[in-house]
């Protein structure tokens, strides 16, 4: 039988190959509305993970199981019936076992002020953009729970290529492992293609559909089944109903999260509002720059 962890870190291994990490940002940018500021700057100093199953992008999952569909057709081609019938296994394995190892976000921007932001978060209610300081975030070791960042790939070129770099490591893997006879049994093959789908899962959420490309979004993210079991007993109320969220904390509860700035999104009482925030902003401790925006909108 052979070691489930030697996939272990690969997607993310393939993925450094083709984003420089040298170009992570100091600040990113999250959108939010009235109880979205209250949660983070306020007494309860969380950061709420989303689920991403239930994200603005209702298509997110499908879109990347679609993507590697079309990837691992083309890959197949030429491929004895062994190998055909193992990639089989894993598109069955991905489809199956998403539920139990998705992933939770925290998703940000890489632009302050964005107009399509506004409008995402902005629907009836005062919206408010939260600068994040990301290396002090990056650095927080004593928190809830381990994250991951990265920036979201819209170029379907792009995906595809970085998606056929992780097949053909797996296949190169996979085939070695069955030439040396560590694949003797059905548990043994059920294990790797079960190893093989966890990290194609895991690459896969870092694809998001080109529309959405004007968000220039960026994720923490980290897997379900790493949530403590307090982190599970969470829900909001969402366009889509009752959904769950995981707080992200920092054990030290008189520490501050690492936020440099807010500003509140466009609105006809903007700066009334602006002049709200800073009381909140003063009476909860954060002594950090404000202001509010001047874009014009629609409502």
């Amino acid at each position: 039988m052979f070691d489930p962890g030697l996939f272990t870190g690969l997607a993310d291994t393939v993925a450094s190959k083709h984003v420089d990490p040298a170009a992570i940002p100091n600040s990113l940018f999250h959108y939010t509305d009235g109880n979205g500021l209250m949660g983070i700057l306020g007494r309860e100093a969380s950061i709420r993970f989303s689920d991403v199953l239930f994200v603005n992008d209702g298509s997110e999952i499908f879109y990347g199981i679609q993507l590697f569909d079309s990837v691992l057709e083309d890959f197949l081609q030429g491929k004895s019936d062994r190998d055909k019938r193992f990639a089989h296994k894993v598109s069955e394995v991905i489809r199956e076992h998403w539920k139990s190892h998705r992933a939770v976000i925290f998703c940000l921007s890489e632009e302050n002020n964005l107009l399509n932001q506004w409008r995402d978060y902005g629907k009836g209610v005062v919206s408010y953009s939260i600068e994040i300081d990301v290396p002090s975030f990056v650095r927080a070791a004593d928190c809830s729970f381990r994250t991951i960042l990265f920036k979201m790939i819209y170029d379907r070129q792009k995906q595809t290529e970085i998606l056929l770099d992780l097949i053909s490591n797996l296949y190169n893997m996979m085939s070695k492992l069955y030439d040396d006879n560590f694949i003797e049994t059905d548990d043994d093959e059920t294990i790797l293609s079960f190893s093989c789908a966890l990290q194609i899962n895991w690459l896969l959420y870092r694809f998001k559909n080109p529309a959405f490309v004007a968000e220039r979004e960026w994720r923490f993210m980290s897997d379900i089944s790493r949530m403590p079991p307090e982190g599970i007993k969470h829900f909001k109320d969402s366009g889509l109903g009752v959904v769950p969220y995981y707080e992200w904390r920092l054990s030290d509860k008189t520490a501050k999260l690492p936020v440099k700035s807010v500003i509140v999104g466009p609105s006809p009482f903007a700066q009334v509002s602006h002049f709200a925030l800073d009381i909140f902003l003063e009476s909860m401790g954060y002594k950090i720059p404000s202001d509010f925006s001047t874009i014009p909108i629609r409502r």
